[in-house]
């Protein structure tokens, strides 16, 4: 049995087992700030049959918290799904993504497993630790020196660089096969909630519509609210929309409530008629029959908001529609206003160059493709001069971009990503989807559309358990915004402690993409991974200085 502490930057596949047994590191020193999560990632690697692998920690301050956590295998296409309803079954890798709680496992001769042991403190001090690896009579140890240095992050500080996540409550239904909104639905619904906020989660998304995305995932997304068609007029029934809504803020997501969609994917717009059937139209943008609908939903919807005293932090969303059809929906949602006198706000992912449109003025919120991004220097404008203006600009990421966060790109690839954001100033980093699962996630990421991973950050448990699993991306997009956030606190405190990470952070450039054989997009240089690396390890580097200088003082 070989033992080492390994990188969190890259994946292991089993082709590296050799290369992990060249690895001898069984001493790691690591510091954090209070109550920050710190991984240290290591390998098992065995050298001939190994019945059971057992794992504990020992010698640790009892002040730690420790949660020992294994990655387990799940199938990616290497390439890019491109047709609907065509899930494609091949070529594949095998790629260690699912952040599983720790259990014994057997090994056979030359596999692998990578471990990893999760600290956090909440006392300022230095502690050791170690940890023990037993296997066929035979005990191996890593050891670990700790330092939490006296400085925290909070609540406010989370909103320096916020997080949006979008949620499909209907892919946690189908999968553990519970009734829509039963209370088994809502304790599952609200385990995935728990750890997007822990993230710093703060956006609520809603379906207004039935399929707003036109069924692009594996499940279609059902409305929250129920539209009903009796002669000739609409009503409303909002009791899912109620239920959702109060979950996410029981949780702590409560900043903002993203309604999807005015402006649904192929115009398709759905009611119940008299009888109960699902009726689907398809009701072209700013035509007579548009308006009408849309007409009767907004005050009822305005009306509701303000009984609930939700109002204010409610936003109409569109996801990548074209300018003209913006133009339409903010023309008809500044009709209607509350008791105050007051309209709803809008939100707008944007996939086309933004900064010469008018339009977008009219937005409270956009977040502009990673795509699109051609200059850092006038992406940085346009968020500086929307937020003299009180209107914030975020980041998205999905299909198509490189760096990315799939399930194949290099864990390296998020937290880099992170860091490039934040040099653009943007006030927030979108992602589509937290939890649209493929059929069986624990097996295979497969769709008809995207990258392998594109829709998903946390997996599904298994049955008897009560917490999702989590994705090596997922952490590390949790430990790249951590970073950001402590780079932005100490901003807030002293500028001018930050001013070398500032001078890093407009330096970095996007590496250079490219696509495979297969329509995937992946790194177009061998050596972008290393860059990504070095460039991070920089940041952070700089970072702890600069945080020691600080409380040193």
């Amino acid at each position: 049995m070989k033992i080492s502490f390994c990188s969190k930057d890259r994946h292991y596949f089993q082709e590296d087992a050799e290369e992990l047994l060249n690895l001898s590191q069984d001493k790691m020193q690591i510091s954090s700030w209070q109550n920050e999560q710190v991984i240290l990632p290591f390998a098992v690697v065995a050298e001939e049959d190994l019945g059971e692998v057992k794992i504990s920690v020992e010698n640790a301050s009892p002040v730690l918290k420790t949660q020992l956590k294994m990655l387990e295998f799940t199938q990616a296409h290497i390439g890019r799904g491109m047709t609907y309803g065509n899930i494609v079954a091949k070529p594949n890798r095998q790629v260690a993504d699912i952040v599983k709680p720790y259990a014994p496992t057997a090994l056979k001769k030359g596999e692998f497993r990578i471990f990893w042991l999760i600290i956090e403190g909440e006392h300022a001090g230095v502690s050791t630790g170690e940890i023990h690896i037993f296997a066929e009579n035979e005990v191996k140890i890593l050891k670990f020196d700790y330092e939490i240095l006296p400085i925290s992050l909070n609540e406010e500080t989370t909103s320096l660089f916020s997080l949006e996540l979008w949620q499909y409550p209907q892919s946690l239904a189908r999968f553990f096969n519970v009734n829509w909104f039963s209370t088994e639905h809502l304790n599952l619904i609200k385990e995935n909630l728990l750890a997007y906020k822990q993230a710093g989660g703060n956006t609520i998304a809603v379906t207004i519509l039935h399929d707003p995305w036109n069924h692009q995932t594996y499940d279609i997304s059902p409305s929250l609210v129920k539209w009903q068609m009796k002669n000739g007029k609409l009503s409303f029934d909002f009791t899912d929309f109620d239920r959702y809504v109060k979950l996410n803020l029981s949780v702590g997501i409560s900043e903002k409530i993203k309604s999807f969609s005015l402006l649904p994917w192929e115009d398709r717009m759905f009611y119940f008629d008299e009888k109960g059937e699902l009726i689907e139209e398809k009701v072209s943008v700013g035509s007579e029959k548009w308006f009408e609908l849309w007409s009767q939903f907004l005050p009822a919807y305005i009306e509701h908001l303000e009984e609930m005293g939700w109002f204010e932090q409610t936003y109409i969303a569109f996801d990548e529609r074209e300018s003209d059809a913006l133009e339409q929906a903010v023309r008809l949602v500044k009709k209607y206003k509350s008791s105050k006198g007051e309209t709803l706000k809008l939100s707008g992912a944007i996939n086309y160059t933004a900064s010469n449109l008018e339009i977008f003025d009219e937005l409270d919120e956009i977040s502009i493709s990673q795509a699109q991004i051609q200059s850092a220097k006038e992406f940085r404008q346009l968020a500086n001069d929307r937020r003299k203006k009180g209107k914030t600009t975020a980041v998205y990421n999905c299909v198509g971009d490189y760096p990315s966060i799939f399930a194949l790109s290099q864990p390296i690839e998020t937290r880099f990503l992170m860091w490039y954001f934040a040099s653009l100033t943007a006030d927030c980093f979108l992602r589509w989807a937290l939890d649209a699962w493929t059929e069986n996630p624990l097996k295979a990421l497969n769709h008809w559309y995207w990258e392998a991973g594109d829709s998903l950050l946390l997996y599904p448990h298994e049955k008897e358990e009560t917490t999702p699993y989590s994705s090596v991306r997922f952490e590390q997009m949790k430990q790249g915004l951590t970073s950001v956030r402590k780079y932005l606190h100490l901003k807030s405190l002293d500028e001018t402690i930050v001013s070398e990470i500032e001078g890093l952070l407009f330096q970095m450039t996007l590496p250079k993409g490219a696509v495979n054989e297969y329509g995937a997009s992946v790194s177009g240089d061998d050596e972008n991974d290393l860059l990504m690396e070095r460039e991070v390890g920089m940041l952070e580097e700089v970072l702890e200085r600069v945080t020691r200088e600080f409380v040193g003082r």
